[in-house]
């Protein structure tokens, strides 16, 4: 059985992955966790979002109003660097596949910066990545 790793950052802007995680849980005979890794670098770095309450419990919240039995998801909250946070969950866990979401980000250097991230992750671990991105003209239609 795969165990699949879905790794988001704590920005409210990445909380899609959350229903994508949930989605594929349904779809794949698969063991899916969500880890929310916590890192004061990378939330400097994106825009400043202000939460009611904590992202956490925000988490906890949409995971519980959308598990059932024919999709469970576990998640996981981690403090510190993304990419040390990700790579240690994945050696402890036995992840065979990391899905991250592509950072809606325009400019270059954040680009950079993320995919210097998901290099180091694949050089810390022996997991399959996959980088998907939120498509957008799907939710304007809607």
């Amino acid at each position: 059985m795969n165990n699949v790793l879905i790794a988001i950052d704590s920005c409210e802007s990445s909380f899609w992955m959350a229903f994508y995680a949930l989605s594929l849980a349904r779809r794949v005979r698969a063991k899916v966790s969500i880890l929310m890794v916590v890192d004061e670098e990378l939330s400097r770095m994106n825009d400043p979002e202000e939460w009611i309450g904590t992202p956490e419990t925000h988490l906890e919240s949409l995971i519980a109003e959308q598990n059932s039995d024919a999709a469970h998801v576990d998640y996981y909250v981690a403090k510190g660097a993304f990419a040390d946070e990700v790579a240690r969950f994945i050696g402890e866990n036995g992840t065979t596949s990391l899905i991250v979401g592509k950072p809606d980000a325009t400019d270059s250097k954040s680009m950079r910066a993320f995919m210097s991230m998901i290099e180091e992750i694949s050089k810390r671990t022996k997991c399959h990545i996959d980088i998907v991105q939120r498509n957008m003209s799907i939710e304007r239609e809607k």
